[in-house]
This record gives structure tokens, C-alpha cells and sequence, in this order.
């Protein structure tokens, strides 16, 4: 498997570590890269709207999960 030739870190593991011609997309972006800097950044944001939103699912009360389940109209439960 090849490795970064910066970080070492194997390439095609993780998204971060997607092959850049020897050197993964995260340390092309640490170097600068302003491609790479706007996929990194791409990456975290979707990373971290995924995160929110299994906190806030983690966040919410038994009855908030219910009332989220019943359709609109059909609140017989």
C-alpha cells in the first residue's frame, strides 16, 4: 500500500488521505494547496454536520423522539 511521502499515513484510507501524486490531500492542504484546502474544508463540514446531527438526535427526549415519528394529523397516540 503506498504511504504519504509527508505524514507517512497510508494513502486511500480516509477521505483526508485521498492520493495527491504521493502526498495526501490533508498535507497538500497544510502546505497550501488551495485545491486541497477546499476539499479539506469540504470534508469537515460534512464530518461535522454528520456529528451534529447525531448529537442532537442524542439530545432528544424519548417523547420529542414520538412526537417526531407521528405524521401530521395523526396524533391519536
Amino acid at each position: 500500500m503506498n504511504t504519504c511521502l509527508i505524514c507517512k499515513r497510508p494513502l486511500g484510507t480516509a477521505p483526508e488521505l485521498q492520493d495527491c501524486g504521493g502526498d495526501c490531500l490533508e498535507c497538500m492542504a497544510e502546505a497550501g494547496d488551495p485545491d486541497a484546502q477546499v476539499e479539506m474544508y469540504r470534508i469537515l463540514q460534512e464530518r461535522r454536520g454528520g456529528l451534529m446531527a447525531e448529537t442532537d438526535k442524542g439530545l432528544m427526549s424519548e417523547n420529542d423522539a414520538a412526537a417526531a415519528t407521528i405524521a401530521p394529523g395523526d396524533e391519536s397516540s
